[in-house]
């Protein structure tokens, strides 16, 4: 909501943002439990999330007008010259490392779930997207309103919260735990 006031807002946007984030927060809580009920390592999980995704999507991009314009797309690209390819080149750099990016995002996304609470990595996914959009505003020049300030603040307080919370109930246990084998040691 913080991106209200934004000039690039809409309401389409906001409603596909929100479905993302929905989804990716119930990808968080489940995969670790698939991973335990499966067996599987991260990577390997990874790899048939991916597989799944592709043969679901496959579908939808043949229905997708986005196929008819890209091979528009590549009969443009072979008639072009050395200068306007070049052009074309910057682009299609910044596309490429852009996805192998967000693949390794994910392939590190579903390792990193195995070693920490699905409620943790959920957590750890707000501070990434915090860094996101405070990356977002330095490198494009884009000043944060007071607004987007309160959403950051609350976002980063409810991850301290979390910290806290987390933090002191593993003292506690380890303090009971603690207890409970000088209890059984005096025994």
């Amino acid at each position: 909501m913080a991106s209200i006031s934004d000039l690039d807002f809409n309401l389409q946007g906001l409603a596909a943002a929100m479905i993302s984030a929905i989804a990716q927060t119930l990808l968080n809580l489940s995969i670790k439990k698939v991973r335990q009920h499966s067996g599987h390592t991260g990577p390997q999980a990874f790899m048939g999330m991916s597989i799944i995704c592709t043969l679901a999507t496959l579908p939808l991009m043949a229905m997708s007008p986005a196929v008819s314009q890209a091979a528009v797309a590549l009969q443009k690209l072979s008639s072009l010259t050395d200068t306007n390819a070049t052009t074309l080149l910057w682009p299609s750099l910044l596309i490429l490392i852009t996805a192998v990016a967000y693949y390794l995002e994910y392939l590190l996304n579903f390792t990193f779930v195995g070693f920490v609470k699905p409620v943790t990595f959920s957590v750890s996914d707000i501070v990434r997207r915090v860094a996101i959009i405070a990356t977002g505003a330095v490198v494009f020049h884009k000043p944060l309103s007071i607004m987007n300030g309160v959403g950051i603040a609350v976002a980063l307080g409810g991850v301290l919260a979390y910290s806290l919370v987390e933090y002191r109930l593993g003292l506690t246990k380890e303090t009971n735990s603690n207890e409970e084998d000088n209890a059984l040691a005096v025994r």
